[in-house]
């Protein structure tokens, strides 16, 4: 995935971020969700790598609840 991030201030720059994202279901209603930053995969062009933000590993479980929404 490729994200652009950006801060309330007009002193700091947007930063773009690629990542891949994972979902798993564990049980019946209940999923894990997480994102992992790629930074640092060669381009395909030149050979170099892209200079660009690096997000850290997060994630979050979503879990189905009886009255249709999720927590």
């Amino acid at each position: 995935m490729h994200a652009e991030l950006q801060v309330l201030s007009p002193l700091v720059p947007t930063r773009e971020v690629r990542f891949l994202r994972f979902c798993k279901q564990h049980a019946e209603g209940l999923w894990a969700v997480v994102d992992v930053s790629i930074d640092g995969i060669k381009d395909n062009q030149n050979g170099a790598g892209y200079m660009s933000c690096r997000r850290l590993p997060s994630g979050c479980v979503v879990q189905d609840m009886p009255n249709g929404y999720s927590k």
